[in-house]
């Protein structure tokens, strides 16, 4: 929580001292996560990394974002948290918004599954507003015709 509330609400790269103040939040977060072991609020440290990476750097820390979010994947499936899955899908998207190749709806997609299997209809709802908001892809604009 920390981590967002020193990115701001400000969705576009943030090279300024808050975003490095977030990335270092956040890599403080993953640290002190592996160091009492629990694993939830590792899975969140490692999803707060990614956003503050995102933030801070964009498409260009995408290796980094990757792995942080391999990560937190990892620990979801060890420790049995499915209910964490889909918000790191919503994770997968933000960072496909900055590569443009269809990942995000993709991702978009599998994460409104996994939270309609969860009982989350808002979060469902959410997720298809975001859908029908966004360009068709060019996959999408065949699934359509």
């Amino acid at each position: 929580m920390m981590v967002r509330a020193a990115l701001g609400a400000r969705p576009d790269v943030d090279q300024s001292p808050r975003g490095a103040r977030a990335r270092a939040l956040a890599e403080e977060s993953v640290e002190l996560g592996r160091r009492i072991g629990v694993p939830t609020d590792l899975v969140h440290a490692q999803r707060a990394l990614a956003h503050a990476l995102l933030a801070q750097e964009g498409a260009a820390a995408a290796t980094a974002i990757r792995a942080a979010l391999r990560e937190a994947e990892r620990l979801i499936d060890e420790i049995g948290a499915t209910s964490l899955a889909p918000l790191v899908l919503l994770d997968r998207a933000d960072l496909a918004r900055f590569e443009g190749d269809g990942a995000r709806e993709r991702a978009l997609r599998e994460a409104s599954g996994l939270f309609a299997e969860l009982g989350a209809p808002l979060r469902v709802q959410q997720i298809e507003a975001q859908l029908a908001a966004e360009p068709a892809t060019p996959a999408r604009r065949t699934e359509v015709a």
